[in-house]
């Protein structure tokens, strides 16, 4: 396992922040698009747990820890004591909510960390996360109904760290190798949409949302849920200047690709190289032009 460390930012009167991304295998035409929201994200510490060696041209504030596959099964499975799954596909997801725990000299030091996925460029983080605002709570999700496993930021406590552990299937999910979205609301999406109270919603697993929301209900944390970002192939989404913009109106703190990812003709061809362009986000393109 080899840890190349970032450049610790200066955090000034602002809470320190540390995000974990954790993916396996070569690096999707999108990852250049991810880091270089990273790097208009200063005052926030990115580690990023992959199988590769190393990041051409890694911002300061992105560090990056290499371990292979068998690697992090076994070290998950001295960490929870039982037989981990070796993780395939989607499966690292389910490890999200765990990754403070299971990695805890990577958020030593930091009042808050976080978790998400690279399929997304970054607005202006720190925005939204205010002090006034981390102050206040405890779990964060930018989506109202769910967890948001696209990004989700967490109080650097024993309690938190330790919250996956509330839920009675964490050594199902954790040990078998099917996906379960457990790190958001095991595919309950449409009936949480609809505004169904989750635990009227028949469900395989109890995820992390569900833990979440139980443990609200119990005063054992303060849960802040609130839709802040974008998602899919929505279009009129422009990153300029460090921030999203939605319809020329909305600031957002992340756009989230999703299916977007596979229908984007452009791909790698449209690599952003500094702060004096625009980049705009049709339902199925790609466009850069110059700041005016």
């Amino acid at each position: 396992m080899i840890l190349k460390k970032s450049k610790q930012p200066s955090f000034g009167n602002e809470r320190s922040l540390i995000i974990l991304l954790s993916f396996f295998g070569e690096f999707p035409w999108y990852f250049n698009y991810f880091l270089h929201s990273c790097r208009y994200n200063p005052a926030i510490n990115f580690c990023i747990i992959t199988d590769n060696d190393k990041i051409p041209n890694k911002p300061e504030n992105v560090s990056l820890i290499t371990i292979t596959k068998k690697q992090f099964k076994n070290l998950a499975t001295k960490k929870l004591g039982f037989s981990a799954a070796l993780i395939q596909g989607y499966k690292i997801c389910d490890f999200r909510p765990s990754l403070g725990y299971l990695f805890p000299e990577l958020i030593k030091g930091y009042e808050f960390w976080g978790y998400g996925d690279i399929d997304m460029m970054y607005g202006d983080l720190r925005k939204f996360l205010t002090t006034e605002i981390l102050d206040n709570y405890d779990v964060f999700s930018f989506r109202p109904e769910y967890m948001t496993g696209s990004f989700t930021v967490l109080r650097n406590t024993k309690k938190i760290n330790t919250l996956f552990m509330q839920s009675r299937d964490y050594k199902t999910v954790l040990s078998q190798g099917e996906y379960f979205n457990f790190d958001e609301c095991n595919f309950i999406f449409s009936p949480l949409q609809d505004e169904i109270p989750i635990d009227e919603i028949p469900c395989q697993i109890e995820s992390f949302t569900h833990v979440v929301r139980k443990k609200e209900k119990e005063k054992y944390l303060r849960g802040y849920f609130d839709f802040n970002l974008v998602e899919g192939s929505a279009g009129k989404v422009k990153w300029r200047n460090g921030k999203i913009i939605y319809m020329n109106q909305f600031e957002a703190i992340l756009y989230h690709f999703l299916k977007f990812k596979d229908r984007c003709k452009h791909n790698a061809r449209l690599i952003p190289k500094n702060k004096n362009e625009i980049i705009c986000f049709s339902q199925n393109n790609i466009y850069k032009r110059k700041l005016t």
